[in-house]
């Protein structure tokens, strides 16, 4: 369908007398929705809006052949061309900021964007505190705390964004956020997605952590163990995290270089955290996981995952494995409960997650800080 292009002049004309743009047919074919070309232009437009609003953008876009793109355009572009790589599953990617989360996904290999500019965990940590409620975000803490103590905590982080958190109730206090405001931007999209809100996450080869909280978390397992929270993924997942912001801009050099975006991609320039194995089923009493782990020099590991634990095997960045698992009583990886296969390594190795899906922290609270206290010991190797 060309005719849309064929009226480009006339509607040139008629509108010369006020800004306009002119792009690509989103609909090229009455099968076929193209909205990249309609997403640069609003999001090149977007730019110049932050240009005048803020100081010092001006020289950034005079020095840019760009201009200034907005970061979720950036994300989209390179979780597009993750999931249009070969491989079964999508791609999704979570940034947790100070003022905005962001989610994109790419789900048979259609991308989808969603963005929150009420949810952060510095300059919005108020109206997030407020969109999750302090109950949520108790059934992530080791000890009581009131709704009040809470508050005066969001509003101290929306005085002093930037500050790190002072002792270990603070630090556990900025997790739970995390994990909530995830859940919480999840939900959200799960009805563009058409996934009911009861039904698990679609199914994921790779997940990417964001922001200075997941992707510069003190151990790189931490920031895994707060998305598998959060997300709860089935299956055999890759993760990855973007502890140098590198994300944002390589998906804007997409538009000159592709070659340098899909260098960087491909060559370390994200933090491979590592494979997490994410059975499926209500976990057993005794085993949830019993793997085998095979290394290149034909070393052989045996180890049992219980039910309710999870677990890091250290397998360095870039090295693989034959591992060999048999699920517990009730629980299934992939459908299946017996799976021989070789997987990669990276900064945790590999996560054995046995605590089935979907999971829910213990109610109680001496059951909860036991939990807990393993989770984070579990993950950190």
């Amino acid at each position: 369908m060309r005719g849309n292009e064929a009226l480009r002049p006339l509607a040139a004309q008629l509108l010369s007398k006020n800004q306009h743009l002119l792009t690509r047919n989103v609909r090229p074919s009455l099968s076929a929705e193209d909205l990249r070309a309609a997403e640069l232009e609003l999001s090149l437009v977007y730019g110049e809006y932050v240009t005048q609003r803020v100081g010092g953008f001006t020289e950034i876009q005079e020095a840019s052949e760009m201009g200034v793109l907005a970061t979720a355009q950036s994300y989209s572009n390179v979780i597009r061309y993750l999931g249009g790589l070969p491989g079964n599953g999508g791609v999704l990617l979570i940034d947790v900021g100070s003022s905005t989360t962001t989610l994109c996904a790419s789900i048979d290999h259609q991308a989808y964007v969603d963005i929150r500019n009420d949810l952060g965990l510095g300059h919005s940590a108020v109206t997030a505190m407020n969109a999750i409620s302090g109950e949520n975000i108790r059934r992530w803490l080791s000890s009581e705390i009131s709704d009040n103590d809470l508050q005066d905590y969001a509003w101290n982080k929306v005085a002093r964004p930037s500050s790190a958190p002072q002792t270990g109730g603070d630090l556990e206090i900025e997790y739970a956020m995390a994990r909530e405001l995830i859940r919480l931007i999840t939900k959200d999209s799960r009805a563009r997605w058409k996934i009911p809100e009861n039904q698990p996450l679609p199914p994921m080869r790779q997940i990417i952590g964001a922001g200075s909280l997941l992707a510069q978390a003190i151990n790189p397992g931490i920031g895994a163990l707060l998305i598998l929270d959060a997300l709860q993924p089935t299956g055999i997942v890759r993760l990855q995290l973007d502890p140098y912001g590198v994300i944002p801009a390589l998906g804007g050099i997409a538009y000159i270089a592709p070659k340098a975006t899909v260098q960087v991609l491909e060559n370390g320039g994200l933090l491979d955290v590592g494979t997490a194995i994410c059975p499926t089923g209500r976990p057993p009493s005794g085993a949830a996981i019993t793997a085998t782990i095979t290394y290149a020099n034909g070393r052989s590991e045996k180890h049992v995952i219980a039910g309710g634990q999870i677990k890091t095997v250290g397998l360095p960045v870039g090295q693989k494995a034959q591992v060999t698992m048999k699920m517990g009583r009730g629980m299934r990886l992939n459908g299946r409960a017996n799976l021989t296969m070789q997987l990669e390594g990276g900064a945790a190795g590999i996560i054995f997650d046995g605590r089935g899906r979907p999971f829910y922290p213990p109610k109680k609270t001496e059951d909860r800080k036991a939990a807990l206290q393993g989770w984070y010991a579990g993950v950190r190797g």
